[in-house]
């Protein structure tokens, strides 16, 4: 039988012992929200620009400065390069809607702020400046044991009910699952209010680790879908990115925090040789004279066969061009990678070595055929396999991931299948006996009933499903258990393997 069909089959086995075992999300509630939790401060429009001093912008600014922001208007009215180029040396970068923040000062109606994940020299609690305080909200940090939505679509919708608009946000933004219902999920707001978004412009994870490592290509083809962006010094959003912006946030999408000023990000990641550059890895360019020689100032990725994709400077838009092109040529500086493919594989490797060993001792206590002890060790076998699944899964490449899942996940999970009837058996058999030693008919006879179905369900698809035998003591254990309840009238256990 295929490998497949037993996949199948051992997923139905799973469905049989639902009702035997308590589900964790019984023993956490029915929702992630986590009561008397610190509070934290959000920043809580789509998009907040932090700027180096507070004070009158011009007349434009003032879309980026209230609540809601509309960045689409501000972009479209800064429509020479001029008028974007005075953002420099004025504005320090942006966060989105959702993203934590540290307060640090307070002047009149501005707040200074350091956002929370863009690591910077300039502050230890994150990259400051000074924003609005009334693009800010203070709550408590309640829903940190939610999923997280990250948005993958450049920009996404909020709904109040599926149908009203609430709010657009930008790629990258971040907020806690609540709900998820066919086409739509529903979010929790840094207001704390319950929101709805298109399953399709987000990806769900468990949380930020379970994001999967990208490939170079990944990260490269992240980055294509901003091609044509105007420059926007400072940003980090769909709406506009400086060259460290870009780079930043492409990287961000993958769970993977670099630095946020070009300069920093230069002196982390892995040092490569201009010749050994590869997809998604990071180009830095430094000046050539002047008072500034040596200083980088400018990033781009390269892009693959001789070229890069960066947001170059005002007045231009993102864009891929020959490394070979000037200045860049003459002031390139040096090349970093920050994904470290074969690490991800090593890794996976070690953990799947390590369940190899465990199948070699799981297996011998199957075909010793005591079913004590392969009751004994099922749970961490189990909890095993799941470990080497998560570490495959942050391997970048389909082809990689099915290697290695067929070389580690597949047989051990041949092996759990082959006793999965059997240990539910025994399991249920356990908690009837309790339930007879206490006296508790009403609920033995429930459970009794659980097992009796499960034998008719489940004696037919052991036959179907191709597997071993099992070793004759383990039936008889199963017989022993059952002449022991020392019952009148008890289900048949023909048929078991």
């Amino acid at each position: 039988m295929n490998y497949w069909k037993k996949f199948f089959i051992f997923t139905l086995l799973l469905s049989l012992l639902v009702p035997f075992f308590p589900k964790v999300s019984d023993a956490a509630g029915t929702t992630c929200y986590t009561p008397n939790q610190p509070n934290k401060t959000y920043i809580n429009v789509s998009v907040a620009t932090l700027w180096k001093e507070t004070g009158t912008k011009r007349n434009i600014d003032q879309y980026s400065l209230s609540n809601p922001v509309d960045m689409k208007t501000w972009t479209a009215k800064m429509g020479t390069a001029d008028s974007r180029r005075w953002l420099t040396g004025k504005t320090e970068t942006q966060g989105l809607y959702g993203q934590e923040v540290k307060v640090l000062k307070t002047n009149g109606n501005w707040v200074q702020v350091a956002i929370v994940d863009q690591a910077t020299s300039k502050n230890k609690d994150g990259y400051p400046g000074w924003m609005p305080k009334s693009q800010l909200t203070t709550q408590e940090a309640a829903y940190g044991q939610c999923e997280i939505a990250s948005v993958k679509a450049k920009t996404a919708s909020l709904y109040d009910d599926k149908k009203k608009k609430f709010l657009e946000v930008s790629f990258n933004t971040r907020l806690p699952v609540l709900a998820v219902e066919n086409d739509w999920v529903q979010v929790m707001t840094p207001s704390n209010e319950a929101k709805w978004i298109k399953r399709s412009d987000i990806h769900i994870y468990s949380s930020l680790s379970d994001i999967t490592e990208p490939s170079g290509t990944d990260l490269l083809n992240t980055g294509k879908q901003f091609l044509g962006l105007s420059y926007l010094w400072g940003g980090v959003s769909a709406y506009g990115f400086d060259c460290s912006g870009f780079t930043y946030s492409v990287y961000k999408y993958y769970g993977i925090l670099i630095p946020r000023d070009a300069s920093e990000q230069f002196t982390k990641g892995k040092a490569v040789s201009k010749d050994q550059l590869e997809p998604g890895d990071l180009m830095f360019f430094a000046y050539k004279s002047g008072k500034s020689k040596g200083k980088v100032h400018h990033v781009a990725m390269y892009a693959g066969n001789g070229k890069m994709i960066h947001s170059p400077q005002a007045g231009k838009n993102v864009e891929i061009i020959s490394i070979n092109t000037s200045p860049y040529k003459e002031e390139y500086a040096g090349g970093r990678r920050y994904v470290d493919v074969n690490q991800k594989v090593n890794d996976a490797k070690k953990l799947g070595e390590s369940l190899l060993n465990s199948l070699s001792s799981f297996e011998r206590k199957i075909n010793s055929g005591n079913l004590a002890e392969i009751n004994e060790q099922y749970d961490s076998f189990s909890n095993k396999i799941k470990a080497v699944e998560k570490a495959i899964g942050k391997v970048s490449g389909k082809a990689n991931r099915d290697n290695l899942n067929n070389k580690y996940v597949r047989p051990a999970k041949i092996a759990r299948e082959r006793v999965i009837y059997e240990i539910s058996q025994y399991r249920l058999l356990k908690i009837i006996n309790d339930f007879i030693a206490t006296d508790d008919m009403e609920n033995m006879k429930k459970e009794m009933a659980k097992l009796e179905r499960l034998q008719k369900r489940a004696v037919q698809i052991k036959k179907d499903g191709g597997y071993e035998p099992l070793p004759p003591q383990i039936e008889a254990q199963l017989r022993d258990l059952i002449a022991d309840l020392k019952l009148i009238k008890l289900p048949a256990i023909d048929g078991i393997n």
